[in-house]
């Protein structure tokens, strides 16, 4: 008989910022308007939700975003499509800061760092 290993779930909070919201806007914006796609923009933005309300339930799982490095590597990334979604995660909780393309340059992820 082997022994189970035993995991302990802690729960985390999901908290996802004003900056969060507006770039999944701006995907969905950018999306329906400028590619005339309203149906994909939807399809998209689920999508997206769907990998948020993952996170919660082990943030660690996800790669660390090299682009934040941090000795706790707290901030995170995770790819949805052709997007990062790039958290923080705070004692309890997981802090989405925002959602980039991964055409975007670095500093553009870089920035996401200065979101409270």
């Amino acid at each position: 008989m082997g022994t189970e290993k035993e995991k302990t779930t802690q729960q985390y909070r999901l908290n996802i910022t004003e900056n969060g919201y507006a770039t999944i806007d701006e995907i969905s914006d950018y999306i329906a308007n400028e590619k005339f796609e309203p149906i994909s923009a939807v399809n998209v933005v689920d999508r997206i939700f769907e990998a948020i309300d993952k996170i919660p339930l082990d943030p660690f799982i996800h790669s660390e975003c090299e682009e934040i490095p941090t000795k706790s590597k707290m901030y995170r990334k995770v790819l949805c499509m052709s997007w990062w979604i790039v958290y923080r995660i705070k004692k309890d909780e997981v802090i989405i800061l925002g959602v980039v393309s991964t055409s975007r340059s670095k500093s553009k992820i870089r920035s996401l760092r200065k979101i409270k």
